[in-house]
């Protein structure tokens, strides 16, 4: 879902998709690249664990599992294989970045918690 929003951004279908909402990514070996996202930064340790999404998904703010996603990607055209294998993406990703949460800079207390809130979202993912 988040490569065709930017892939439409691109050709200038998104009305937001002005400079500011883009972001670089520059290795420590190699070229620059464009981000696959941008904004996606997890507010539950600031707003007490608690904090919906700023947009609602057809109807729901929060607590979005695998199957909420694949009837978002069909009621926006995509096909199911390709939401899949996108939320499998993400979730690997996650998984993959479980161990480096401290370098966020929180408290081990706070750390442990986001930990534990990204393990069960990728139980609701997977």
């Amino acid at each position: 879902m988040l490569t065709t929003k930017h892939s439409r951004t691109g050709i200038g279908e998104a009305r937001d998709g002005n400079s500011a909402n883009f972001s670089v990514y520059r290795p420590e070996v190699g070229l620059w690249t464009a981000t696959p996202a941008y904004d996606l930064l997890c507010t539950q340790p600031y707003l007490r664990w608690r904090d919906p999404m700023a947009l609602d998904l057809y109807g729901r703010a929060n607590k979005l599992t695998r199957p909420h996603l694949v009837d978002a990607g069909n009621r926006l055209g995509l096909p199911e294989r390709a939401t899949i294998r996108m939320l499998n993406e993400v979730c690997l990703g996650v998984a993959h970045g479980l161990d480096s949460v401290e370098q966020i800079g929180f408290e081990e207390r706070v750390n442990q918690r986001l930990r534990e809130l990204l393990m069960a979202r990728l139980t609701e993912l997977s």
